[in-house]
Protein backbone atom coordinates (compact mmCIF):
# COMPACT_ATOMS: atom_id res chain seq x y z
CA UNK A 1 0.00 0.00 0.00
CA UNK A 2 1.73 3.16 -1.27
CA UNK A 3 0.90 6.67 -0.07
CA UNK A 4 2.18 10.17 -0.73
CA UNK A 5 4.17 11.45 2.31
CA UNK A 6 1.40 13.75 3.64
CA UNK A 7 -1.67 11.78 2.55
CA UNK A 8 -4.20 11.02 5.25
CA UNK A 9 -4.30 7.37 6.19
CA UNK A 10 -7.06 5.43 4.45
CA UNK A 11 -9.71 3.67 6.57
CA UNK A 12 -7.70 0.57 7.38
CA UNK A 13 -6.10 -1.04 10.42
CA UNK A 14 -2.31 -0.58 10.45
CA UNK A 15 0.27 -2.38 12.54
CA UNK A 16 3.11 0.14 12.83
CA UNK A 17 6.29 0.76 14.81
CA UNK A 18 7.49 -2.78 14.13
CA UNK A 19 11.23 -3.40 14.54
CA UNK A 20 13.12 -3.61 11.24
CA UNK A 21 14.24 -7.21 11.81
CA UNK A 22 10.73 -8.50 12.61
CA UNK A 23 8.12 -10.16 10.46
CA UNK A 24 4.40 -10.18 11.19
CA UNK A 25 4.79 -13.70 12.60
CA UNK A 26 7.32 -12.40 15.12
CA UNK A 27 4.91 -9.72 16.30
CA UNK A 28 2.11 -12.25 16.73
CA UNK A 29 4.32 -14.42 18.94
CA UNK A 30 5.12 -11.50 21.24
CA UNK A 31 1.76 -9.81 21.81
CA UNK A 32 0.00 -12.34 24.05
CA UNK A 33 -3.07 -14.52 23.49
CA UNK A 34 -5.78 -11.83 23.38
CA UNK A 35 -3.93 -9.73 20.88
CA UNK A 36 -2.66 -12.70 18.87
CA UNK A 37 -6.22 -13.90 18.27
CA UNK A 38 -7.39 -10.42 17.36
CA UNK A 39 -4.57 -9.56 14.96
CA UNK A 40 -4.92 -12.94 13.28
CA UNK A 41 -8.64 -12.26 12.83
CA UNK A 42 -7.87 -8.95 11.09
CA UNK A 43 -5.33 -10.48 8.70
CA UNK A 44 -3.98 -11.12 6.21
CA UNK A 45 -1.45 -8.33 6.64
CA UNK A 46 0.58 -6.79 3.84
CA UNK A 47 3.63 -4.55 4.10
CA UNK A 48 2.82 -0.84 3.76
CA UNK A 49 4.72 2.44 3.70
CA UNK A 50 5.90 3.66 7.13
CA UNK A 51 3.56 6.10 8.87
CA UNK A 52 4.79 9.66 9.35
CA UNK A 53 5.71 10.22 13.00
CA UNK A 54 5.88 6.51 13.84
CA UNK A 55 9.29 4.99 13.05
CA UNK A 56 9.58 1.33 12.11
CA UNK A 57 7.97 -1.09 9.69
CA UNK A 58 4.28 -0.91 8.91
CA UNK A 59 1.74 -3.51 7.83
CA UNK A 60 -1.88 -2.96 6.70
CA UNK A 61 -4.89 -5.23 7.14
CA UNK A 62 -7.07 -5.95 4.14
CA UNK A 63 -10.41 -5.40 5.90
CA UNK A 64 -11.83 -1.86 5.66
CA UNK A 65 -12.94 0.10 8.72
CA UNK A 66 -14.76 3.41 9.15
CA UNK A 67 -11.69 5.31 10.48
CA UNK A 68 -7.98 4.41 10.45
CA UNK A 69 -6.61 2.61 13.51
CA UNK A 70 -2.85 2.43 14.07
CA UNK A 71 -1.84 -0.46 16.33
CA UNK A 72 1.66 -0.32 17.83
CA UNK A 73 3.30 -3.20 19.73
CA UNK A 74 4.73 -0.84 22.32
CA UNK A 75 5.06 2.86 23.07
CA UNK A 76 5.51 5.26 25.98
CA UNK A 77 2.05 6.82 25.56
CA UNK A 78 -0.61 6.40 22.88
CA UNK A 79 -1.52 10.10 23.35
CA UNK A 80 2.05 11.20 22.66
CA UNK A 81 2.29 8.93 19.65
CA UNK A 82 -0.97 10.24 18.22
CA UNK A 83 0.31 13.82 18.56
CA UNK A 84 3.29 12.91 16.36
CA UNK A 85 1.06 11.37 13.69
CA UNK A 86 -1.60 14.09 13.39
CA UNK A 87 -0.45 15.03 9.87
CA UNK A 88 -1.78 11.71 8.58
CA UNK A 89 -4.61 10.96 11.03
CA UNK A 90 -8.05 12.43 10.27
CA UNK A 91 -10.67 13.09 12.95
CA UNK A 92 -11.67 9.75 14.52
CA UNK A 93 -8.34 8.25 13.51
CA UNK A 94 -6.70 6.56 16.49
CA UNK A 95 -3.64 4.90 17.98
CA UNK A 96 -4.03 1.68 19.97
CA UNK A 97 -1.08 0.29 21.94
CA UNK A 98 -0.49 -3.32 22.95
CA UNK A 99 2.00 -2.23 25.65
CA UNK A 100 2.28 1.29 27.11
CA UNK A 101 5.02 2.27 29.55
CA UNK A 102 4.18 5.88 30.48
CA UNK A 103 0.43 6.35 30.21
CA UNK A 104 -1.11 9.11 32.27
CA UNK A 105 -4.47 10.07 33.69
CA UNK A 106 -6.03 12.99 35.52
CA UNK A 107 -3.50 15.51 36.91
CA UNK A 108 -0.82 13.57 34.96
CA UNK A 109 -0.99 10.67 37.39
CA UNK A 110 0.47 7.47 35.97
CA UNK A 111 -2.16 5.27 34.28
CA UNK A 112 -1.92 1.57 35.11
CA UNK A 113 -1.31 -0.15 31.75
CA UNK A 114 -1.78 -3.88 31.23
CA UNK A 115 -1.43 -5.67 27.89
CA UNK A 116 -4.84 -6.92 26.77
CA UNK A 117 -6.58 -3.77 28.03
CA UNK A 118 -7.46 -0.86 25.74
CA UNK A 119 -4.65 1.72 25.79
CA UNK A 120 -5.71 4.17 23.10
CA UNK A 121 -5.90 7.73 21.85
CA UNK A 122 -8.32 9.09 19.26
CA UNK A 123 -8.31 12.36 17.36
CA UNK A 124 -11.55 14.02 18.44
CA UNK A 125 -13.36 16.72 16.43
CA UNK A 126 -13.88 20.10 17.99
CA UNK A 127 -17.32 20.48 19.64
CA UNK A 128 -19.78 23.30 19.00
CA UNK A 129 -18.81 26.38 21.03
CA UNK A 130 -22.05 26.29 23.03
CA UNK A 131 -21.20 22.94 24.64
CA UNK A 132 -17.37 23.10 24.59
CA UNK A 133 -17.07 23.30 28.43
CA UNK A 134 -18.80 19.91 28.60
CA UNK A 135 -16.41 18.20 26.17
CA UNK A 136 -14.69 15.75 28.59
CA UNK A 137 -18.10 14.64 29.85
CA UNK A 138 -19.40 14.40 26.27
CA UNK A 139 -16.56 12.04 25.40
CA UNK A 140 -17.33 9.91 28.45
CA UNK A 141 -21.02 9.97 27.55
CA UNK A 142 -20.25 8.90 23.96
CA UNK A 143 -18.30 5.91 25.26
CA UNK A 144 -20.84 5.01 27.94
CA UNK A 145 -23.59 5.18 25.34
CA UNK A 146 -21.57 2.96 22.99
CA UNK A 147 -21.04 0.41 25.75
CA UNK A 148 -24.74 0.37 26.61
CA UNK A 149 -25.45 -0.51 22.98
CA UNK A 150 -23.11 -3.46 23.51
CA UNK A 151 -24.99 -4.55 26.63
CA UNK A 152 -22.57 -3.14 29.23
CA UNK A 153 -24.31 -0.56 31.45
CA UNK A 154 -21.47 1.83 32.28
CA UNK A 155 -21.96 5.17 34.00
CA UNK A 156 -19.87 8.36 34.06
CA UNK A 157 -18.08 9.37 37.25
CA UNK A 158 -17.21 13.06 37.10
CA UNK A 159 -14.85 14.26 35.81
CA UNK A 160 -13.42 11.54 33.59
CA UNK A 161 -14.09 7.94 34.69
CA UNK A 162 -16.24 5.12 33.36
CA UNK A 163 -17.70 2.96 36.13
CA UNK A 164 -19.88 -0.08 36.63
CA UNK A 165 -21.89 -0.22 39.86
CA UNK A 166 -19.33 1.75 41.86
CA UNK A 167 -16.23 0.17 40.29
CA UNK A 168 -13.94 1.92 37.83
CA UNK A 169 -13.63 0.27 34.43
CA UNK A 170 -11.91 3.04 32.46
CA UNK A 171 -10.96 6.67 32.14
CA UNK A 172 -10.63 9.54 29.67
CA UNK A 173 -7.95 12.24 29.38
CA UNK A 174 -8.49 15.15 26.96
CA UNK A 175 -5.50 17.08 25.59
CA UNK A 176 -5.09 19.71 22.87
CA UNK A 177 -1.79 20.29 21.10
CA UNK A 178 -1.24 22.42 18.02
CA UNK A 179 -4.98 22.59 17.28
CA UNK A 180 -5.28 18.81 17.53
CA UNK A 181 -7.86 17.66 20.05
CA UNK A 182 -7.15 14.17 21.36
CA UNK A 183 -8.79 11.86 23.88
CA UNK A 184 -6.67 9.29 25.68
CA UNK A 185 -8.87 6.34 26.63
CA UNK A 186 -8.02 3.42 28.90
CA UNK A 187 -10.43 0.54 29.50
CA UNK A 188 -9.82 -2.48 31.70
CA UNK A 189 -10.71 -5.40 29.46
CA UNK A 190 -8.86 -8.27 31.12
CA UNK A 191 -7.22 -6.93 34.29
CA UNK A 192 -7.57 -4.07 36.76
CA UNK A 193 -5.19 -2.63 39.36
CA UNK A 194 -5.33 -4.08 42.86
CA UNK A 195 -6.78 -1.89 45.61
CA UNK A 196 -3.27 -1.49 47.08
CA UNK A 197 -2.22 0.35 43.89
CA UNK A 198 -4.94 3.00 44.07
CA UNK A 199 -3.73 6.49 44.87
CA UNK A 200 -5.95 7.19 47.90
CA UNK A 201 -9.00 5.91 49.79
CA UNK A 202 -11.19 8.23 47.70
CA UNK A 203 -10.68 6.26 44.53
CA UNK A 204 -13.39 3.91 43.35
CA UNK A 205 -12.21 0.29 43.42
CA UNK A 206 -11.32 -0.98 39.96
CA UNK A 207 -12.64 -3.92 37.99
CA UNK A 208 -12.36 -5.30 34.46
CA UNK A 209 -14.95 -6.27 31.90
CA UNK A 210 -13.63 -9.84 32.06
CA UNK A 211 -14.36 -9.91 35.80
CA UNK A 212 -17.94 -8.93 34.92
CA UNK A 213 -18.18 -11.87 32.56
CA UNK A 214 -17.85 -9.74 29.41
CA UNK A 215 -15.05 -10.75 27.04
CA UNK A 216 -13.90 -8.64 24.10
CA UNK A 217 -10.93 -8.67 21.74
CA UNK A 218 -9.14 -5.31 22.14
CA UNK A 219 -8.80 -4.21 18.50
CA UNK A 220 -12.23 -5.47 17.47
CA UNK A 221 -13.88 -3.76 20.43
CA UNK A 222 -11.91 -0.55 19.91
CA UNK A 223 -12.91 0.00 16.29
CA UNK A 224 -16.53 -0.77 17.21
CA UNK A 225 -16.42 1.68 20.14
CA UNK A 226 -14.99 4.46 17.97
CA UNK A 227 -17.74 3.97 15.39
CA UNK A 228 -20.52 3.91 17.98
CA UNK A 229 -19.04 6.83 19.95
CA UNK A 230 -18.84 8.86 16.75
CA UNK A 231 -22.53 8.26 16.12
CA UNK A 232 -23.41 9.25 19.68
CA UNK A 233 -21.27 12.37 19.55
CA UNK A 234 -22.18 13.67 16.09
CA UNK A 235 -25.87 12.69 15.97
CA UNK A 236 -27.02 12.67 19.59
CA UNK A 237 -24.79 15.13 21.46
CA UNK A 238 -23.52 17.93 19.22
CA UNK A 239 -27.08 18.81 18.18
CA UNK A 240 -28.20 19.26 21.79
CA UNK A 241 -28.56 22.55 23.61
CA UNK A 242 -26.40 22.91 26.70
CA UNK A 243 -29.37 22.38 29.03
CA UNK A 244 -30.58 19.30 27.15
CA UNK A 245 -27.08 17.86 27.15
CA UNK A 246 -26.76 18.38 30.92
CA UNK A 247 -30.11 16.62 31.42
CA UNK A 248 -28.86 13.65 29.38
CA UNK A 249 -25.58 13.59 31.31
CA UNK A 250 -27.50 13.31 34.58
CA UNK A 251 -29.07 10.01 33.45
CA UNK A 252 -25.55 8.56 33.05
CA UNK A 253 -23.97 10.22 36.12
CA UNK A 254 -22.75 7.87 38.86
CA UNK A 255 -24.07 8.95 42.26
CA UNK A 256 -26.60 11.45 40.92
CA UNK A 257 -28.98 12.50 43.72
CA UNK A 258 -27.05 10.36 46.20
CA UNK A 259 -24.99 11.37 49.21
CA UNK A 260 -21.31 11.70 48.33
CA UNK A 261 -18.04 12.58 49.99
CA UNK A 262 -16.19 15.29 48.06
CA UNK A 263 -12.46 16.04 47.92
CA UNK A 264 -11.84 19.39 46.17
CA UNK A 265 -8.30 19.89 44.91
CA UNK A 266 -6.32 21.74 47.58
CA UNK A 267 -9.27 22.10 49.94
CA UNK A 268 -10.87 20.27 52.85
CA UNK A 269 -13.29 17.43 52.10
CA UNK A 270 -17.00 17.76 52.71
CA UNK A 271 -20.20 15.77 52.20
CA UNK A 272 -23.45 16.51 50.43
CA UNK A 273 -25.89 15.31 47.79
CA UNK A 274 -24.69 15.18 44.19
CA UNK A 275 -27.27 17.42 42.54
CA UNK A 276 -25.88 17.47 39.01
CA UNK A 277 -23.65 19.10 36.41
CA UNK A 278 -23.45 22.85 35.76
CA UNK A 279 -23.42 24.19 32.16
CA UNK A 280 -19.69 24.90 32.52
CA UNK A 281 -19.00 21.25 33.42
CA UNK A 282 -18.56 21.81 37.17
CA UNK A 283 -20.09 19.41 39.66
CA UNK A 284 -22.93 20.68 41.84
CA UNK A 285 -23.17 19.44 45.44
CA UNK A 286 -26.05 20.39 47.72
CA UNK A 287 -24.93 20.81 51.32
CA UNK A 288 -26.60 22.02 54.51
CA UNK A 289 -25.35 25.54 53.75
CA UNK A 290 -26.31 25.67 50.07
CA UNK A 291 -25.07 24.50 46.67
CA UNK A 292 -21.31 24.13 46.19
CA UNK A 293 -19.61 23.76 42.82
CA UNK A 294 -16.55 21.61 42.19
CA UNK A 295 -14.29 22.38 39.22
CA UNK A 296 -11.36 20.16 40.20
CA UNK A 297 -11.23 17.19 42.51
CA UNK A 298 -13.07 13.94 43.03
CA UNK A 299 -15.91 12.30 44.94
CA UNK A 300 -16.97 8.92 46.18
CA UNK A 301 -20.27 7.53 47.37
CA UNK A 302 -20.78 8.20 51.05
CA UNK A 303 -21.21 4.99 53.04
CA UNK A 304 -24.59 4.77 54.74
CA UNK A 305 -25.44 2.95 57.98
CA UNK A 306 -28.70 1.23 58.91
Amino acid sequence: MKRMPQDLLPPRVFLAGVDAHQRIEDVLREVGPQWREDLTHWGPWQEADPISGIPGLCFAAAKPVASPVVVVPRCASSLDLLSRATAVLPPWGSVLAVHQSAGRGQLRRRWWSQAGNILAAVRWPQPPAAVEPLLPLMIGLSLAGAFRELGVALAIKWPNDLVWQGRKVGGVLVEERSDCLAAGIGINLVQAPDASMLRDPWAYPATSLAALGRYFRPLTLWQDLVNRAQNWYMKDLCEQTSSDLVALLHTFLAGWREQVRVLPTGQSPFTGVLSGIAPDGALRITTASGVATLSSGSYTLFPTTD
